[in-house]
């Protein structure tokens, strides 16, 4: 945009330098002849067209260079404009969205005031992977600018999103449909969930397919762990049963699990390469499903809680300290059995991330909470700088040290104008990082 507008104004100038050119030029003439030429004309008395011209060429000038001073005095807007329309939160970073068209209707500039479109794309974020300070992946969906009635808030597009260490950038990806889960590695490897047992792969350059629906047995996954470049873990559920696939670093391999009695599904995966935990629900949901990986075979593991409902999330910190949580649960396994775990906050229990014993983190509707290696203390959303937000969604955590942690989710859930949620916690206090998108 800015060479255009630099060459627009040299062309500008350059057509003002020849008439000025011209003007002199008839002057010296003047004065050659002695003043016996013909009498120098003023602007008024030039002929029409070169008025017009002259005019015009004067006005385009001013007009641009009006332009150009709006401009700059919007670059330096300290509190930009969301065109979701949510305000953003000062401080916070408005995501750009690179590779999405610009919305009619939609102002592409970031400075304040007021920004209107008729019905904007809703956002959401489901799953974050932070696999070291600069190197941070979110997924999640995208709604259509511009949908109406039952279409309105729905979310039918992959997202994705990654933080290189200076800021937020939306990432081009194939359009599979929402997506669910990401795991990462330090070698600058990524994986996404897709509807339908779809598995996106990132290598350095690009996300592209590394698994189909058909490849995957027509499975649904849910949960994902990347603990290396080969040796890479999705878990949910095909005809009813839990399911898992491995990725080995050559091809995705289904994997034999422990036999489920009236099936059920896998929803999260979490551990290390001899230290897996997959936990999940039973088909008819009286009791949750945990399953434990050695580093050579599954085994179904014995949960000693209420049972009830299901699990959702899982944090392994070490083989005796292990969080999960789900529908009004919430447990932790001591390297010997599983126990329900009281406490006092409200909502579904949709993420677990932790750096050791006395450091856990929780996500749910409103707010997360902290494990202190004593007691559970809820953190409201007001408590994390958004205390001009409703409906705050926390669908993913993950942790890198006890002063670096990320929490992603949705502001507005449940909206057709919902934005993309970041929130980070730096050892001392919850910073939003990112809560709304920008068009070009």
């Amino acid at each position: 945009m800015t060479g255009g507008f630099d060459d627009y104004l040299d062309d500008l100038r350059g057509q003002l330098s020849r008439c000025a050119d011209e003007a002199a030029a008839g002057r010296a003439r003047a004065v050659r002849g002695g003043g016996t030429g013909a009498p120098r004309r003023r602007l008024g008395q030039w002929p029409a067209p070169r008025r017009a011209l002259t005019w015009a060429a004067v006005l385009s000038v001013g007009v641009a260079a009006l332009a150009a001073g709006l401009l700059m005095v919007g670059d330096r807007s300290a509190t930009p404009v969301s065109t979701s329309g949510l305000l953003a939160t000062p401080g916070a970073q408005m995501l750009p969205a690179f590779v999405q068209p610009v919305v009619p209707g939609v102002s592409a500039s970031p400075s304040a005031g007021t920004t209107q479109m008729a019905t904007p794309p809703g956002y959401s974020l489901a799953a974050i992977a932070a696999v070291s300070p600069s190197d941070v992946w979110s997924v999640g969906a995208r709604g259509d600018a511009g949908a109406s009635g039952a279409l309105a808030g729905v979310q039918s597009h992959s997202f994705v999103v990654h933080y290189d260490g200076v800021g937020w950038h939306e990432t081009s990806v194939p359009d599979v449909g929402p997506l669910t889960a990401v795991a990462a590695t330090s070698d600058g490897e990524a994986w996404a969930l897709g509807p339908a047992g779809v598995i996106l792969h990132w290598a350095g350059l690009q996300w592209e397919p590394a698994a189909t629906a058909a490849q995957n047995g027509g499975a649904v996954l849910r949960g994902l762990a990347a603990v290396a470049a080969n040796n890479v873990w999705a878990v949910g559920s095909a005809q009813g049963t839990p399911f898992a696939t491995h990725w080995n670093g050559a091809a995705w391999q289904t994997v034999v699990l422990p036999a489920t009695p009236g099936g059920g599904s896998l929803n999260a995966i979490s551990g290390s390469a001899a230290d897996l935990w997959a936990v999940g629900a039973a088909a008819d949901a009286t009791h949750v499903l945990t399953l434990h990986y050695n580093g050579a075979t599954w085994s179904s593991v014995l949960d000693a809680g209420v049972s009830d409902g299901g699990l959702l999330t899982v944090a392994t910190i070490a083989p005796n300290d292990v969080w999960a949580g789900g529908d009004a649960l919430l447990q932790h396994y001591d390297g010997s059995q599983w126990r329900d775990v009281s406490q006092t906050f409200s909502g579904v229990r949709e993420a677990l991330a932790g750096v050791s014993s006395a450091n856990v983190w929780l996500g749910a509707a409103g707010g997360v909470a902290h494990w202190d290696g004593a007691a559970w203390q809820p953190v409201t959303a007001r408590q994390m700088g958004l205390s001009d937000r409703a409906n705050a969604q926390f669908a993913a955590l993950d942790a890198l040290s006890p002063a670096d942690v990320w929490a992603a989710g949705t502001l507005g859930a449940g909206s057709a104008t919902s934005a993309p949620l970041v929130v980070h916690w730096d050892g001392a206090a919850w910073q939003p990082v990112v809560d709304a998108v920008q068009s070009r």
